[in-house]
Formats: structure tokens, C-alpha cells, sequence
């Protein structure tokens, strides 16, 4: 028989062995899980962004054409009081997490001032307030992680459309307003002697044409970086395209311009078509965005899943070993034990009992041969 203590002694050394191998694997492990759980926290925070963003957008959008109408603040707006309902609701959803709430309470209130107005509101008005909400746009680019992204794909694509689109359709449209303003002012002779209307408007152009070239570049990088997006804006080539056309005809325009008298008509008619066509290729971007960082939060909890897997079978694989070896500890001390047993069995025998060589000699005997020599 197998001595109980020793049984158990081996057992806590086995149990102390297995501990040791597997608290390393299992540090690994949670390391491993607890990293991809952080990537999951870090990209839900980024498609919160990209949702607060676009009801933010919607609200600049809404601001910059009623600020080209050049109406009396608190006449009915169905569409900019939906998205401005539609931010509240955002912002009540998102802000604590985004710590935009108070910063959108302010941009409100100054909102809900405007529109209590019973006059025509000037256009540096309706500027300062499409600053605030561009200024917010950048914010919650930072406290949503998109401008940390470490991913190339949804990086470029964020930038295109939470930065670069809005930033160009902004500078066209309060461009094309400003030309309006200065137009005027030529009409009444308040412009000075030496104002050159070619040279104010080549700057406008060089101001447009450094947005599109930074959305080039990421358009591009975006692109490169991931195949499907170059797949998923096919459809879309040709608003580009469109949009590139009327953006070289407002340079056209503006090199032809020579006399001041001249109809703005047609550079209008450019710009509005520009930022048209940027503003549908946004619609698509932003999705596909969204797309890319949901696809991605899937495969990380693949991963996640496929570590589990993999962390159940070691363990159990080293359980399953470990369990081999303290029965072959079991099945070498049964065979001792009966060897033992076997060799004792001679001792206790009342019959003598004598091993001899070939010789004759004596080589074992047990106490009853002794006595009976």
C-alpha cells in the first residue's frame, strides 16, 4: 500500500507546479483581453464621435444657409430647429462621455438668442456661431479618439469628413458671401482706390484649393491603406470628379476676371456646385466610416473569443498533463510497493527459506534458516 502522506505530499507538489506554470499563461491572458477590450472602448468612443459630429454638421450645414438667405432670425425653420432638436438629443445621449455637454448648452443658448430676434442678423452673426460649432467639431475629434485613430483607413476617412469637407464647404460658402458683401460695398464706394478685386479673389482660391488638396492626399492615403474603401467610393468617382471640375472652373473665373464690373454669377453658380458635390460624397463617407470602425470592434471581439479558446485548451492541455504524470507517479509507486511486498515475503515466511549460488554457496536466507543452521 501506498503511504497516504507521501500521496498527499506528491499531490501539493503537482498542484504548486501547476500553479507556477499556468499564473504566467494566465497573466498573458488577461493582459491580452483586457488590451483588446481597451481597443473596443477606444473605437465605441470613436463611432459616438462620428455620431455626435454628424448631427453637428446637419446644425452648421443648417446655420451656413440660413446665414446666405439673409432672413429674419426667428422666421419658421423647420430644418434647423430639427437639427437642432436632434443635437440636444445627441449631446444628452453622448456629451458626458464626449464632455461636450456644457460646451453645447453655451452654443444653445447662444443659438436660442439668435432665433428669439425680430430682425435681419448680420452675417458676422451667423459666423461667430458656425465658429463655435466648428471649434466643438474639432473638440469632440480629440475626446472621441478620431484624431488618435492608430488605424491609416479610418484615419484618413475621419479627417476628409469630420475636417476637411467641412472646413472647404465653410470657407466657399462664407468666400462667396464675402465677395457678395465686397461687391457691395464697391456699389456704394465704400471700397478703397487701390482695392484689387483679382488679387481678393485669387486669395479666396488659394485658401479653397489648400482644403482640396489635403482632401486629395487623404482620399488617397485612405485608399491605400484599405482596398474596400477604394471599392465602396467607386460609385462615387464621378462627384468627385464633378467636384474637382467646378473648383478648377472658379479658378478659371477668377484668372479671367479683369474689371470688377464683370457678373459673379458664374463663380457663384461654381461654388454652390462645389460644395453640392463635396456634401455628396460626405453622405457616403461618414457611413462607410462608421462601417469600418464597427467592422473593426467585430474582429477584435473575434480575437478576444479566439483567446479564450486557445486559453481554455492550454489549460486544459496542461491540466491533461499534468494529471499523466502524477499517474505514472502513482502507477511507479504501486509497482515499488509490490516489489517491497515481494522482497518481505521471505522474511515473515516460518519455513526456512535459502538462496544458493552454483557453488553452494549461501547468498540470502530468512531468520527461520538461520535458526535452523
Amino acid at each position: 500500500m501506498i503511504d497516504v502522506s507521501k500521496k498527499q505530499t506528491n499531490i501539493y507538489i503537482l498542484v504548486i507546479v501547476f500553479i507556477i506554470f499556468s499564473i504566467p499563461l494566465a497573466v498573458i491572458v488577461v493582459g491580452a483581453v483586457q488590451g483588446l477590450n481597451d481597443q473596443i472602448t477606444f473605437t465605441k468612443l470613436e463611432r459616438d464621435g462620428v455620431k455626435y459630429h454628424s448631427a453637428l454638421i446637419n446644425v452648421i450645414r443648417e446655420t451656413q444657409e440660413l446665414r446666405a438667405e439673409e432672413l429674419i432670425a426667428n422666421i419658421e425653420n423647420k430644418s434647423l430647429l430639427n437639427s437642432l432638436e436632434t443635437m440636444d438629443m445627441v449631446n444628452k445621449k453622448l456629451g458626458v462621455k464626449l464632455k461636450s455637454t456644457d460646451t453645447w448648452k453655451n452654443i444653445r443658448a447662444d443659438y436660442d438668442e439668435l432665433l428669439s430676434q425680430s430682425r435681419v442678423i448680420s452675417f458676422n452673426e451667423y459666423t461667430k456661431l458656425i465658429d463655435e460649432a466648428m471649434l466643438l467639431a474639432q473638440d469632440i475629434g480629440d475626446s472621441s479618439n478620431l484624431i488618435t485613430d492608430p488605424e491609416l483607413d479610418s484615419y484618413y476617412l475621419m479627417n476628409i469628413s469630420l475636417n476637411i469637407i467641412p472646413q472647404m464647404t465653410e470657407t466657399i460658402k462664407k468666400s462667396q458671401q464675402e465677395i457678395s458683401q465686397t461687391l457691395k460695398k464697391q456699389a456704394d464706394g465704400k471700397l478703397l482706390n487701390n482695392f484689387n478685386p483679382k488679387d481678393y479673389l485669387q486669395l479666396i482660391y488659394y485658401k479653397i484649393e489648400l482644403d482640396r488638396d489635403n482632401f486629395k492626399q487623404s482620399l488617397k492615403r485612405a485608399q491605400q491603406s484599405n482596398s474596400s474603401i477604394k471599392v465602396e467610393l467607386a460609385p462615387y468617382k464621378d462627384s468627385i470628379e464633378q467636384a474637382e471640375l467646378s473648383l478648377y472652373e472658379i479658378y478659371s473665373i477668377i484668372a479671367d476676371k479683369r474689371e470688377i464690373n464683370l457678373s459673379y454669377d458664374s463663380l457663384f453658380e461654381a461654388m454652390l456646385n462645389t460644395t453640392l458635390k463635396y456634401k455628396d460624397f460626405d453622405s457616403v463617407a461618414t457611413p462607410i466610416l462608421d462601417s469600418l470602425l464597427e467592422d473593426r470592434i467585430e474582429g477584435i471581439e473575434v480575437k478576444k473569443y479566439f483567446i479564450f479558446i486557445s486559453a481554455i485548451i492550454t489549460f486544459g492541455g496542461l491540466g491533461i498533463v499534468f494529471l499523466l504524470i502524477y499517474r505514472s507517479m502513482l502507477i511507479a509507486k504501486s509497482a515499488e510497493a509490490q516489489v517491497k511486498n515481494l522482497a518481505e515475503f521471505p522474511e515473515h515466511n516460518p519455513s526456512p527459506t535459502l538462496k544458493f549460488d552454483t557453488n553452494c554457496a549461501v547468498l540470502n536466507d530468512n531468520p527461520a534458516a538461520i535458526n535452523m543452521l
